[in-house]
């Protein structure tokens, strides 16, 4: 936010570097030729896979309400509300200043936008890796217990038992991926595109009709009725291959 606002990686009206950071010529400079305030087209597509994933916190959801002091539906419901509002707004402010700053040479990655020497963008990556270092065993948890979930439910229940293996294995394979995969936006594009879409549009319409079918039986109203929820699923099936398209589109 500070660096979108100080000048210091700014250009005149020549497009020419006169901020600070701009000058040696060691970053990319901005650039705002493409830059429109109100653009809606297949590409926003990216940015709809990228979110399906940033708000993606259901794999702790049980874990996060057996942590409450008092865990009720409406305290739960509350503290999600209010979570997601503020992340709202880190993820708005963040995404706005950074295109502000770089325009359209965003990468996928915004820190590396920033010079070296930039203090300020230092600390922000220190803080990143912080953050990624505490915040990895939970997400890690979550995949662990949803894989042997998954495993038990197709006969493979001896998975949950080898843990060491079970970890050592998928701690491989992430970390093969990260080493390999330099543009992190791609695998937040395609994750988001795919798990994203798969758990806001196809998974829920699918989950609630089999409960109203079991609970209230195939030839009920209630069950007719809601049946119509399961019109999301080809929506969800086109945002999904739209959205992994358009992403290995714009990393080619």
């Amino acid at each position: 936010v500070i660096r979108s606002m100080d000048g210091t990686y700014a250009l005149n009206a020549l497009s020419e570097p006169i901020g600070k950071f701009v000058t040696d010529s060691t970053i990319a400079l901005p650039s705002f030729a493409k830059s429109t305030l109100w653009n809606l087209d297949f590409t926003s597509l990216v940015l709809m896979s990228s979110l399906g994933l940033a708000f993606i916190a259901h794999y702790n959801s049980p874990t996060f309400y057996r942590g409450m002091d008092k865990p009720t539906i409406p305290r739960f419901g509350k503290m999600v509300k209010s979570s997601y509002a503020i992340l709202v707004a880190i993820y708005c402010l963040a995404m706005c200043s950074g295109y502000a700053t770089f325009g359209d040479v965003c990468k996928g990655n915004i820190l590396l936008n920033y010079h070296a020497s930039d203090i300020l963008a230092q600390f922000a990556r220190v803080s990143t890796g912080f953050s990624i270092l505490f915040g990895f065993p939970l997400v890690f948890r979550g995949a662990r217990l949803a894989l042997t979930s998954v495993a038990d439910t197709l006969g493979f229940k001896d998975l949950g038992k080898h843990h060491r293996a079970l970890v050592t294995a998928m701690l491989a394979v992430i970390t093969s991926i990260a080493i390999t995969v330099e543009d992190v936006s791609l695998v937040v594009g395609l994750s988001g595109a795919t798990m994203g879409s798969l758990l806001v549009y196809i998974l829920p319409p699918i989950m609630w009709t089999k409960a109203v079918k079991m609970a209230n039986g195939a030839d009920s109203v209630e069950y007719k009725r809601e049946r119509l929820n399961l019109a999301f699923i080809p929506l969800g099936l086109f945002i999904a291959g739209m959205g992994v398209f358009m992403t290995l589109k714009s990393k080619a």
